[in-house]
């Protein structure tokens, strides 16, 4: 049976080494390169989605990233500032640290979807939103 795809959901997918070690496979990260188009539309998409969660209130005042005027540093210094205090204080401090270099792959679609409805994404947009993500 074949299952035709639209054209911007196709992918290219390059491996791209992520350490000195070209031989073995679990060194390679690979790297979607996506049709102009798809990457266009995941832009507005962004755009559009982010300007929702804001104006609406949806994300936490600690988040970073996805937000005007607080990159992903801006979570590193408020953290570095919590451990000072801590330290300052003579507190126990304790760090975890997660890698998460392949988290985006383990997205679980059902728990995004979830998420989605959460924040109050209409259908239609969690249906975007999994008929792109599907068959990738």
């Amino acid at each position: 049976m074949h299952i035709s795809h639209p054209t911007w959901k196709l992918a290219e997918v390059t491996p791209l080494p992520k350490t000195e070690n070209h031989e073995l496979a679990n060194n390679d990260r690979p790297i979607s390169l996506l049709p102009v188009l798809s990457k266009v539309w995941e832009k507005i998409v962004h755009s559009q989605f982010t300007s929702y969660l804001q104006s609406n209130d949806r994300l936490t005042k600690t988040q970073s990233c996805n937000k005007k005027w607080h990159p992903t540093k801006t979570s590193v210094i408020e953290t570095n500032n919590i451990i000072l205090r801590a330290i300052d204080q003579k507190m126990l401090t304790l760090a975890m640290f997660f890698d998460m270099s392949k988290a985006i792959d383990s997205v679980n679609h059902e728990t995004l979807t979830l998420k989605l409805q959460d924040v109050g994404a209409s259908k239609s947009v969690i249906q975007w939103f999994c008929s792109y993500l599907n068959t990738r």
